[in-house]
């Protein structure tokens, strides 16, 4: 882990005239996989860096399979420096000449994480579906699912997303204990598709593990909201007045004061079903939380 040191002595052992070729080769691909690792977060800044150490590393062998890792990384340094199509040069690279290589997979995974978040839905889809289809048994693969779920779930195919984190949840059950956002995750996906039992389990499991997380106000108020349109009314006040408590000044406090204001959930209000809202008895004035609203918000 001491990425410097360890580049200090390759370049040491790098100036020494007596390595053998394997040994030279070994030293070479050490040294760039640490300065990748090393500026992995800034591949921008440090384009040159990464990219010069991996091809010094790739031209000293051309049939090394330690290339396949250099090619990953060329690629997904370009990917991050928003050059997609020599990324995808680098990408084929590494297919063509190791296809069998555990990374090949994880080329596909970066793609579809790129298009995701230039908001090329479709093409994102497809990457990850590659993965998840051709290379089930890869370590990539439950990554590849769940970027599949939230790609659904932004294009609003709630019932694809459903299916796909469902997969997710009945391959690797245990997986939220290492990564619990999967069960918000969850959650989102299954009270999209109408499932509002496990929407519900999904979201009690995750706030239970992660009371202070920063969307907890959010899963509150969505728990309420369950609550409320399985007519348990009782229990969504409840919820409801534990997300104004705990969270008065966040989104999810913030709307779970107007649903115990108007004694209903109003999303996508109309002036005629709002005046019929207006006319119920309640115990926190709509007109009060509006005001509230007004004033502090």
């Amino acid at each position: 882990g001491y990425l410097q040191e360890g580049i200090s002595l390759a370049e040491q052992l790098l100036r020494q005239s007596n390595l053998t070729p394997a040994q030279r080769e070994t030293f070479l691909h050490r040294r760039a996989d640490a300065i990748f690792t090393m500026y992995r977060n800034e591949p921008e800044k440090y384009f040159k860096e990464i990219m010069d150490s991996s091809s010094v590393a790739v031209n000293f062998n051309s049939r090394s399979p330690r290339n396949a890792g250099a090619w990953l990384r060329m690629g997904y340094v370009n990917l991050k420096s928003g050059n997609a199509y020599e990324a995808e040069a680098y990408f084929t690279l590494l297919r063509q000449q190791f296809p069998k290589d555990e990374t090949v997979p994880l080329s596909y995974y970066y793609m579809g994480d790129y298009q995701y978040e230039q908001g090329n839905l479709n093409d994102a889809a497809l990457q990850f579906m590659y993965v998840v289809q051709e290379f089930p048994d890869s370590r990539y693969s439950r990554d590849a699912a769940l970027g599949l779920t939230r790609t659904f779930y932004r294009q609003g195919l709630y019932d694809k997303a459903y299916e796909v984190i469902d997969y997710v949840e009945k391959r690797w059950p245990r997986y939220y204990l290492d990564y619990t956002p999967v069960l918000s995750l969850l959650g989102d996906t299954a009270y999209r598709a109408r499932q509002s039992d496990r929407a519900r389990e999904a979201y009690w499991r995750y706030y239970n593990l992660n009371p202070d997380s920063t969307d907890a106000d959010t899963i509150l108020t969505r728990l309420g909201d369950i609550y409320f349109t399985q007519k348990y009314r009782n229990a969504a006040v409840h919820v409801y007045e534990e997300a104004v408590r705990r969270f008065p000044d966040k989104n999810g406090g913030i709307i779970a004061m107007m649903r115990l204001a108007e004694n209903s959930i109003n999303d996508t209000p109309t002036l005629a079903r709002m005046f019929r809202v207006f006319k119920q008895p309640y115990n926190l004035p709509p007109a009060e939380a509006y005001r509230k609203l007004l004033k502090d918000f």
